[in-house]
């Protein structure tokens, strides 16, 4: 069991929290409960820790190969978020879209900021 999908669940809520991919079993999804890259699962752990819970770690799905991890632990986000989970890893089934709105608002912008210049322009010509 190396190649997993592991869910953190909220011991008053039995509903996930986090959902994460890991190619050393169990170890990266345990890691969790002493320190995380994401802050938000940090400050949610630490409030359990505050009211002598912790989080309860679970086996997903077993993947066969490391090449399968990434599209397996999107599809169980989108899986649990879909079930009205709210999970703090989200960010990660969004990411495409919000690198698509993040273009957009770039492109409008750079239009808004030339229409002003020459709005401007046109405003001390014809004065």
């Amino acid at each position: 069991m190396q190649y997993i999908i592991y869910g953190l669940r909220c011991p008053k809520t039995d509903n996930y929290m986090y959902i994460g991919k890991s190619s050393s079993g169990l170890k990266r999804a345990k890691s969790h409960l002493i320190y995380s890259h994401s802050e938000s699962v940090n400050t949610w752990v630490s409030d359990l820790r505050d009211q002598g819970l912790c989080p309860l770690v679970d086996v997903i799905e077993e993947c066969p190969t490391q090449d399968s991890l990434v599209e397996k632990e999107k599809f169980w986000i989108k899986f649990y978020e879909d079930a009205g989970c709210q999970l703090l890893n989200v960010y990660i089934y969004k990411s495409d879209y919000i690198a698509e709105l993040t273009e957009a608002i770039d492109i409008a912008q750079y239009n808004l900021e030339k229409a002003l210049k020459r709005a401007i322009l046109d405003t001390i010509l014809c004065s």
